[in-house]
């Protein structure tokens, strides 16, 4: 017999009149006192939506072994073969087509392509969190505090920092290292590694009973470890867990400068490099300067410069160095080369005290010519998007999220409003070197 199949649309206005013929409401999980009347006088029993969904997932869990069919690994399999066979996914968010329609949606709604960025979104998650917990954030509230307070081990960041630290081999690591009043989370070596989430270590609020920050918090603690002979390395939420754990803990293969050659870097090969390889990536420069391995034509290290970007006192900036192996003597043949072919007057560079400590630039002359003031970034503790104070004070809020609030309001301020927290790095050394 030919099965007859009737339009969902027509089931559902079916469904509706139902319900509302016998329960005066739409939906039957809408259960007011009407249904449980009609169930006292029909069947002499008294439900509730508490006790229909303990029902449910009795019933489920008799049956298949979980509370909920989207906790059971059938279900899913079954939901990842569809979801495939329709769009080429396993899940709905990987859709290019899917994630397309649902921002041409939210765009035509909302006037932005996600929800999060709307105003609306900001102040009906703070008004509910207000309304039922006392606070802005879901990050505050009451359960999450608790479930951080009774956890087993480390907080969520600090053992995600144990993967990686396990995932490239690393296991002879000490944790909570005390040092004058402070605790430092890793310590391998002389190396003490700080995970700061945002959420903890800004300088607006404090969460899960933390205070906030100071704006030098980070900085002294590197100081303090610099009087013991440690070296501190903040690892904050935009930086990449792996290349910091590759770079200072990963055994690196010993190469003596003298048997490598020094070549111009094509920008597609530098900047594959590093990319690759240096905690910041590719910098725009117009100078690249590599050294190759003479057997193997291997690039191991490089050096790049520019003009100046923030400085333009000096002659040339030296944006990038980095190193695959440990090269003997490649720094300073690289930089001796430069020296010689374009001579310049003057070289300024930039220190991140957040990870490193200036070492390799007195080793090459350079000499500091200020005192390190503590960075500020904006992290969103809604989307995770980082943004530089020099970025924003650059283009300004407007600018950067596409809005049009004019001027004569603060950017920090929207900033703020729009979920947005100060963190504050270790600051930055310059060092330059003089040929006059």
């Amino acid at each position: 017999m030919k099965k007859i199949e009737i339009p969902k649309e027509e089931l559902y206005q079916k469904y509706i009149i139902e319900n509302l013929t016998r329960y005066e409401c739409a939906s039957y999980f809408n259960v007011n006192e009407k249904v449980i009347i009609h169930r006292l006088e029909e069947y002499g029993i008294k439900k509730d939506k508490n006790s229909i969904q303990s029902n449910r997932e009795k019933t489920m869990i008799t049956r298949y072994g979980v509370s909920h069919p989207s906790k059971s690994k059938k279900f899913s399999d079954k939901a990842k073969k569809i979801m495939l066979a329709r769009y080429g996914v396993e899940y709905t968010a990987q859709s290019k087509e899917l994630q397309a329609k649902m921002q041409k949606t939210m765009s035509e709604r909302y006037g932005k392509p996600n929800y999060v960025e709307t105003g609306s979104f900001k102040i009906k998650s703070n008004e509910t969190c207000q309304k039922k917990y006392g606070t802005n954030w879901p990050c505050q509230f009451p359960q999450c505090i608790k479930a951080l307070e009774t956890a087993v081990g480390h907080s969520a960041p600090e053992r995600h920092f144990i993967e990686i630290l396990e995932k490239h081999n690393v296991r002879n690591y000490e944790q909570e290292f005390p040092l004058r009043g402070f605790k430092y989370d890793f310590k391998v070596g002389n190396l003490l590694f700080e995970i700061n989430p945002s959420g903890t270590h800004n300088v607006n609020f404090g969460l899960f009973g933390h205070k906030p920050k100071s704006k030098s918090y980070h900085f002294t603690k590197s100081c303090v470890a610099k009087e013991y002979n440690y070296r501190c390395v903040h690892v904050f939420d935009w930086d990449n867990q792996d290349k910091i754990v590759k770079t200072f803990l990963e055994p690196k293969q010993r190469v003596y400068a003298r048997l490598c050659t020094i070549k111009d870097v094509p920008i597609k090969d530098a900047r594959a490099f590093l990319d690759k390889n240096h905690l910041q990536g590719y910098a725009k420069d117009t100078i690249r300067l590599g050294l190759y391995e003479k057997d193997t034509n291997e690039l191991v290290e490089i050096m790049t410069f520019a003009k100046p970007r923030y400085n333009t006192k000096y002659e040339y900036e030296l944006v990038r160095l980095c190193a695959t192996k440990n090269v003997i003597g490649g720094t300073e043949k690289l930089l001796n080369h430069f020296v010689k072919q374009f001579k310049p007057k003057s070289i300024i560079s930039y220190c991140d005290l957040s990870k490193f400590d200036g070492t390799i630039y007195t080793k090459l002359g350079f000499k500091s010519i200020n005192k390190p003031h503590p960075s500020k970034h904006w992290v969103s503790l809604i989307t995770s998007q980082h943004i530089t104070d020099n970025l924003l004070r650059q283009k300004g809020f407007d600018q950067l999220f596409k809005t049009n609030y004019g001027k004569g309001t603060s950017n920090e301020q929207l900033m703020r409003d729009n979920g947005f927290v100060e963190v504050y790095d270790c600051g930055q050394l310059a060092y330059v070197k003089s040929y006059e």
